[in-house]
């Protein structure tokens, strides 16, 4: 006897029935369940696959049992949850129709197999069988599937396109013997195959590259395991010699790589970056040292403008002569000249000491405070009472380093840091009389005697910005005009003639609230030709509508060239403060039928600029340009310099940080690490050139480095140029209320981690990404203590190994994307190098908000942080105009579809139900507002709805956002690692149109992932390598400054 659900059956094999009669059968079992025969159709309730399979017509000679599945649903253990082929447990159930070779059928239910083969892949046919062995009878009973059940459908679909695939790629490899993985991406040869070869799918024009990554581990699947007779020279292909393939062939093999063990260690840190972070995360750092490390202190570099400042400056001695002085004796000699009603002088004697233009001093105060200042005038326009303007130089304690903790071990008290911090837009002139003493001041120099009123200063402070940089003669350079006042006309006018013929320019006074950009087309001493370069969402709908991408998307960037040119005068323009200059921008002709080059795919960021249309204004017409080699050759496309920065590239995720930089050209990232392996695969299948990725933590990897005991391929001291590392920010965020809890400062402690990567290979550049809320965040350890800054921290680290240091708070919305995303960005560059500048913004954002101030200076000002400009070259981009080229989501998924992560998490029927009913007009609308619109729809009646109502009524004054649309003509809120639709922290997140949640897609496009690229693992990760990303037009912008 056999035991089936509980209940004792006759033992069942096929030897027993071969020759049995099946009503004899249906009488012996006709006891434990109801069956009857209509003609050649069983029926019954409830029959087990055992019991169903003694039912069938046998055929004796064969060695195995041949049927057909039909109306079928496989499942793990729950029937409810019907489970895909594509991932093949040990044991899978099923329930369907088993039709026999006769024609007889009988339902079944609790059928077990357990494995899969497929038929006709390597043939020419295309007559593609699925096969299933049956785990009843082992090796005698075969399944071929034929149609599924309505529910599964979808499921058994997705099974079929990726077989399809499979065959695709067989096919592929089979007529190219030399085909890498990189010949599958968009218009190469794969496409050209398969357009030959099946040319009736609708695919055989689709970029098939992410759907091959998509879906690669059932391709291995599928190609390895389940088809027979696979010749050797497909087993051996090099296709398969990708790291992506070959981790998945170590997975199905039985070998998976083992993760990094990183979650109760320690963050390793270098010695002064001990010093700096023990403060704050002492109990969650492990100081890392080893005798033979090399040193390498950035302040023993030679500084770039060393030899130009020392002529600048003559030697202060002044033999013991630091006394204080009597400063109601003055005297001076004739004026040198005069300006504006002042007269102009060079020095004025003050008691016994000659004050000169460049000299250094103490000034008076009532705080018995030591004040020091550059004198940088000296006039009168009351021969009584002579008056100089200044220049403050700061000490630690006037700087951002005033909260570091332990500040004067870090730095000494002799160190000053000179500033433009004048006193110009005081109301009170400066007189003479306010000298105190003379002081020395030893400039471009680390170090200065240890006597009495000497002084060192290495760096300039930018007072309003708090950036640290090396000292240069610009910022030394005196004048009539202080640097807080605008350029003069002569300036202006020098600073314009520096411009060619081919330059790009932008006009500001033509547009209420755009700069429009023009090129220079010719240039006298006097007069400036220019060529208005249109933007083509600026032409009517009409004009354009014939002459759309054939790919249907239209990008900001693209400018329409004109015949037409205006002449303007330079001296109009400049005195009109009319121009505005952009290094980096940048125009190129673009064959549209080419790969869109990645500079160009950014909407516009960093200023990059393409046409391949004219626009003939007198008729109204705009047309295609047809002599590509003429404009080609004038409008090249863009070459970035060939020197590349060596990079490291630390919690690298998916690699849109590093990406964006490579765009700019100024990054190679020959290093990358990170701890979630989906987002490494992502990263390696989306990078060019040579790289090495490490799933590891980067605690262990700078230990091992510090030890001597480096892993493979990993750098040296001396090999790294650039690093870059958005570490985590959960720690930091304001959306995380518990940010003073262990495991959330065991996360900002990595923070520490980064700096030590910086201590340790002394880069030439470094570039931070983080929340802009570490900006303001603090510790506070105990109640009433004093609480630590740890960018405060980490700025002061930085200072003291010698870099300068330049931050922001950018907002992705200023480069072009449609989401509200303000994150800090810090720059470091190596004393002699240029410290990048900020990108000017390129788009319209929205108001500055909470970051429209940054850090609290001890001047009692903030900061002024955030990286904007009042007028941009384009208008906002809006997540419709994003996203509006996407094709609609179906509610009943097809397969396959063109966009391999155009798909959207799945929520309950409760909540869809609720999503179906909210209107589309007008914009914006959500769960609260249908509530109010119809109060009694039977898709509200929930428990989710009556615990809403119930938080609302107890928290009147908070922001419900559940279930809210996104507003079409505005930016989105910021993306993270999970799209919240519904709870405390919910942001509109249900699609302007369409009755379903934003898609992976519509994310990836609002965090700057270019349409080629690959996003790998299942939909909940991949929403977490999107919502971690750096924004890749950011980084773009970014790197574009960089000048190596």
């Amino acid at each position: 006897m056999i035991e089936i659900d509980g209940q004792e059956w006759p033992t069942i094999n096929l030897a027993e029935i071969r020759n049995s009669d099946p009503k004899i059968l249906i009488k012996e079992y006709n006891s434990h369940s109801k069956i009857r025969i209509n003609k050649n159709k069983l029926t019954a309730n409830r029959i087990h696959e055992k019991v169903g399979l003694s039912l069938m017509h046998l055929d004796n000679s064969k060695e195995w049992q041949e049927y057909t599945l039909d109306d079928f649903t496989f499942y793990s253990s729950n029937v409810d949850r019907p489970h895909s082929l594509n991932s093949m447990l040990a044991r899978m159930r099923f329930k369907g129709t088993i039709t026999d070779s006769i024609g007889r059928s009988v339902k079944v239910h609790s059928g077990e197999v357990t494995t899969r083969s497929l038929t006709g892949m390597t043939d020419d046919s295309k007559d593609l069988k699925v096969w299933l062995r049956s785990s009843t009878l082992k090796d005698e009973i075969y399944y071929l599937l034929k149609k599924p059940s309505q529910a599964y459908k979808p499921l058994f679909e997705d099974f079929l396109w990726s077989v399809r695939l499979s065959k695709i790629i067989l096919s592929f490899l089979k007529s190219h013997p030399n085909a890498t993985l990189e010949d599958t991406k968009y218009e190469g040869i794969l496409n050209e195959h398969v357009y030959k070869e099946y040319p009736e799918e609708p695919w055989a024009k689709w970029n098939l590259f992410p759907h091959i990554i998509e879906n690669a581990l059932n391709i291995i699947d599928h190609i390895f395991y389940l088809c027979e007779d696979i010749p050797d020279e497909i087993i051996s292909h090099q296709f398969w010699n990708n790291s992506l393939f070959e981790k998945i062939q170590n997975k199905l093999s039985g070998n998976p790589i083992k993760p990094p063990l990183y979650k109760d260690e320690l963050t390793a840190v270098t010695p002064e970056a001990h010093t700096f972070y023990s403060p704050i995360f002492n109990n969650f750092l492990k100081l890392v040292k080893h005798k033979d490390s090399p040193k390498v202190n950035i302040k023993e570099l030679p500084a770039a403008s060393a030899v130009v400042i020392k002529d600048i400056f003559r030697e202060q001695k002044m033999q013991n002569k630091y006394r204080v002085l009597d400063s109601n004796l003055w005297c001076l000699e004739d004026p040198l000249g005069f300006r504006n009603g002042c007269a102009k002088f060079n020095k004025v004697l003050v008691d016994t000491e000659f004050i000169h233009v460049g000299d250094c001093v103490q000034l008076r105060n009532d705080n018995n405070e030591i004040w020091i200042a550059r004198v940088t005038s000296i006039f009168y326009t009351n021969p009584k009472n002579p008056l100089i303007t200044i220049h403050w130089l700061y000490k630690s304690c006037d700087t951002l380093l005033e909260s570091v903790s332990n500040r004067d071990e870090h730095f000494s008290k002799k160190e000053l840091w000179y500033t433009h911090h004048c006193e110009c837009e005081s109301s009170e002139e400066l007189s003479v009389t306010a000298i105190y003493r003379k002081v020395n001041v030893k400039f471009n120099s680390n170090w200065c005697p240890d006597k009495l009123h000497h002084y060192f200063c290495q760096s300039f402070y930018s007072h309003l910005n708090a950036w640290f940089e090396g000292l240069k003669p610009t910022h030394l350079k005196v004048s009539d005009q202080c640097q807080c006042q605008p350029l003069s006309f002569e300036d202006s006018l020098a600073e314009f003639k520096k411009r060619a013929v081919g330059d790009l320019v932008y006009l500001n006074h033509l547009h209420p609230t755009l700069l429009t950009l023009h090129e220079i087309v010719s240039l006298t001493d006097a007069a400036v030709e220019l060529r208005p370069l249109l933007l083509i969402d600026q032409l009517p709908k009409e004009h354009i509508s014939s002459c759309l991408p054939h790919n249907g998307r239209q990008l900001y960037n693209e400018v329409v060239y004109s015949k037409k040119t205006v002449n303007y005068s330079i001296a109009e323009l400049v005195q009109g403060a009319h121009l505005e200059y952009i290094d980096t921008a940048h125009l190129e002709f673009y064959d549209p039928y080419t790969p869109l080059p990645n500079n160009l795919a950014h909407n516009g960021a960093g200023h990059h600029y393409y046409f391949n249309k004219v626009f003939d204004p007198k008729v109204n017409i705009l047309s295609p340009l047809t002599a590509s080699d003429e404009f080609g050759a004038k409008y090249p496309p863009w070459k970035p310099s060939a020197k590349k920065l060596a990079t490291l590239d630390l919690f690298c995720g998916g690699g849109s940080f590093g990406h964006g930089l490579e765009d700019a050209g100024v990054a190679e990232c020959k290093w990358a690490v990170d701890v979630c392996d989906p987002a490494l695969d992502t990263y390696s299948i989306n990078t060019k050139g040579s790289h090495t990725v490490y799933y590891e933590s980067v605690n262990k990897l700078l230990k091992e480095t510090i030890n001597n005991n480096p892993r493979p391929n990993w750098p040296i001291t001396g090999e790294v140029d650039f690093i870059i590392a958005g570490n985590p920010c959960q720690g930091f965020s304001r959306m995380n209320h518990h940010n003073q809890d262990p495991s959330s400062i065991k996360k900002s402690a990595l923070l520490a981690s980064v700096a030590s990567y910086i201590e340790h290979y002394r880069p030439r550049f470094f570039l931070i990404e983080n929340v802009a809320n570490l900006t303001r965040f603090q510790y506070q350890h105990e109640k009433g203590s004093k609480g630590l800054f740890p960018f405060n921290q980490t700025i002061g680290l930085f200072v003291k190994l010698g870099y300068q240091v330049r931050w922001g708070v950018i907002d992705a919305a200023s480069h072009g994307l449609p989401q509200a995303r303000n994150r800090v960005f810090i720059w470091g560059a190596a004393s002699g190098e240029n410290l990048p500048q900020f990108p000017m913004a390129s788009h319209v954002k929205l108001k500055k908000g909470l970051w429209g101030k940054g850090v609290s200076l001890p001047s009692g000002l903030r900061s002024d942080s955030v990286i904007q400009d009042n007028k941009t070259a384009f208008q906002k981009m809006t997540i419709k105009r994003a996203i509006e080229d996407l094709p609609s989501i179906p509610r009943k998924r097809k397969f396959p579809s063109e966009w391999a992560d155009h798909e959207t998490l799945s929520v309950g029927k409760d909540i869809q139900d609720i999503i179906n009913i909210i209107p589309v007009d007008p914009v914006g609308l959500g769960l609260l507002e249908i509530l109010k619109l119809y109060p009694k729809h039977p898709s509200l009646n929930s428990t989710y709805v009556d615990r809403l109502k119930k938080i609302k009524k107890k928290n009147p004054g908070n922001k419900f956002r559940d279930l809210k649309r996104v507003n079409p003509d505005n930016v989105i809120a910021t993306v993270t690692t999970s799209p919240s639709f519904r709870g405390v922290q919910s942001v509109p997140a249900i699609h302007y149109s369409e009755a379903r949640l934003l898609s992976l897609r519509e994310y990836a496009r609002a965090q700057g992932f270019l349409d080629t690229d690959v996003i790998i693992g299942p939909l909940r990760n991949k929403h977490r390598i999107v919502g971690n990303a750096v924004a890749r037009p950011v980084a773009f912008a970014l790197g574009l400054n960089v000048k190596v």
